[in-house]
């Protein structure tokens, strides 16, 4: 017979028995393990074995990965407006020459 129980304050059923969860991908590394319970985190290595095939991570290296399309985003836009910023002052300083 399952019981509930909390995890991460959601409740959730445990079973009597393991169950077996399977990935089947030609790209291992781009998935992300998360033991909601106690916060360890792994990433897909692309090896067979057993035991082997995810590695755990640490926190540093999981928020990275979790917030690198973030950043590149707001790299880009930082970027853009400094561009932006450069173009505007560039035709400022035109419009003030040629009065």
């Amino acid at each position: 017979m399952s019981k509930i129980r909390k995890v991460a304050g959601t409740k959730v059923r445990e079973l009597d028995k393991p169950v077996e969860l399977k990935i089947i991908t030609k790209v291992p590394a781009k998935w992300l393990l998360k033991d909601m319970e106690t916060g360890q985190t792994y990433i897909g290595t692309g090896r067979k074995k057993i035991g082997q095939q995810w590695r755990e991570i640490g926190k540093k290296r999981h928020d990275w990965l979790q917030g690198r399309t973030e950043k590149q985003y707001m790299d880009s836009i930082t970027i853009f407006m400094i561009a932006a910023m450069g173009i505007l002052s560039t035709v400022f300083i035109l419009t003030l020459i040629n009065n």
